[in-house]
């Protein structure tokens, strides 16, 4: 291992590699060296304002694979980065080749990541509360607004015919001072179809990670999003120990919290947990597949605005956009936790759109299927 600085701040390599270059661009104000992508990233300020330079091709420290594979990879997520362009994504400002080296670079995001492990040994020694532990305790109120904008942007994957791959609490960055969340680090999302090919090492933390992210040759599509949505609300409404998560990673299964262990409603509790069990998903996953044989349908359907941001929101993740598939995503199961969030959903609302979801069908000639009347008609 090498030490290097630039601009008085200290970074390490496997090998040296001079990144000097990145003076002409502005002043570099941080730098993160321990990331298993291969990259390493670089903070860097000029008269224009603050960016992220993600570096690939330098033999970092903490690198799971090879420079070269590391570029290929960012070259890679590039794409993705555009294709799913969203205001709760980071944004991608530039990419290019530099000698054996590759940059992305995008806008800064302020704010602290909700899994920085490399920070861990400082929040050890200094007794720092670590930005997770610190999130989690903010009002009910201000993490319900992330986790509607984290539903938006896989609303928007799904959409783009993209399965969330590797996103976890280390795709996060929450800004505390303005209760902002930006999603970061999707450099593995990828197109469907998308079939786990490396079986139990499939990217992703054990601590999130789907049933079908450890079996080889099993499918992975929007049903495994479901599933890591719902993984990632547990963590963020529910209480786990040390050895709660010590047992995940020994079971290699993401293992909900009791029902006395969550913070929210018996009602929310039971539709996050049907997000993340095996059996239900399979049935979900059955009526999704043959809903999406049906046709495309260029019509769009414009609701009424509902009173409350939240309930405008499953609006929105209900919306008829072109494909029937949209109507029946298992995003449906989220979007009854949006319901049903804090009970500003009141019965005759449930009816109002349960109604108007059925007039929707009978417009497209469509008959309404089981897992949209079912999210719905459990409620009432």
């Amino acid at each position: 291992m090498v030490i290097q600085s630039i601009n008085g701040i200290s970074y390490r390599l496997r090998t040296a590699h001079d990144m000097t270059w990145l003076n002409k661009y502005g002043k570099v104000f941080s730098v993160i060296d321990e990331t298993g992508s291969g990259c390493i990233c670089f903070g860097v300020e000029n008269s224009q304002g603050k960016y992220f330079f993600k570096v690939a091709g330098a033999d970092t420290i903490e690198g799971e694979v090879s420079p070269a594979e590391s570029i290929a990879s960012l070259k890679n997520a590039v794409q993705i980065y555009r294709d799913l362009a969203h205001p709760s994504l980071i944004t991608l400002k530039d990419s290019f080749q530099y000698g054996e080296l590759y940059a992305a670079v995008f806008d800064w995001a302020d704010g602290e990541g909700l899994f920085d492990h490399w920070n861990f040994d400082k929040y050890k020694t200094e007794n720092i509360t670590p930005p997770y532990q610190r999130f989690k305790k903010l009002p009910i109120d201000n993490r319900l607004n992330a986790v509607s904008d984290i539903i938006s942007f896989l609303e928007n994957t799904a959409a783009k015919g993209y399965v969330a791959c590797d996103f976890y609490d280390g795709s996060l960055i929450y800004d505390f001072d303005r209760g902002k969340l930006t999603i970061c680090d999707i450099d593995f999302f990828r197109k469907a179809p998308v079939v786990n090919t490396l079986g139990a090492d499939y990217w992703g933390t054990k601590r999130l990670k789907a049933p079908e992210e450890y079996i080889k040759g099993a499918v992975i599509d929007e049903v495994t999003n479901v599933f890591t949505l719902g993984a990632i609300i547990f963590d963020i409404f529910g209480s786990f120990s040390g050895a709660d998560i010590a047992e995940r990673y020994e079971k290699c299964a993401f293992i909900p919290c009791s029902r006395n262990k969550w913070e929210l409603s018996d009602a929310l509790y039971s539709v996050v947990l049907r997000a993340v069990s095996p059996r239900k998903r399979a049935a979900i996953y059955v009526h999704q597949r043959l809903c999406g044989t049906f046709p495309q349908c260029s019509q769009q359907v414009i609701y009424p605005p509902l009173t409350n941001p939240l309930q405008n929101c499953i609006i929105n993740i209900v919306l008829f956009t072109g494909n029937v598939t949209h109507i029946v995503c298992p995003f449906h199961v989220i979007g009854v936790f949006l319901c049903l969030i804090k009970r500003k959903f009141v019965h005759s609302e449930y009816v109002v759109l349960l109604i108007s979801f059925y007039m929707v069908m009978i417009t497209l000639n469509r008959k309404p299927f089981f897992p949209i009347s079912w999210s719905f008609l459990m409620l009432l």
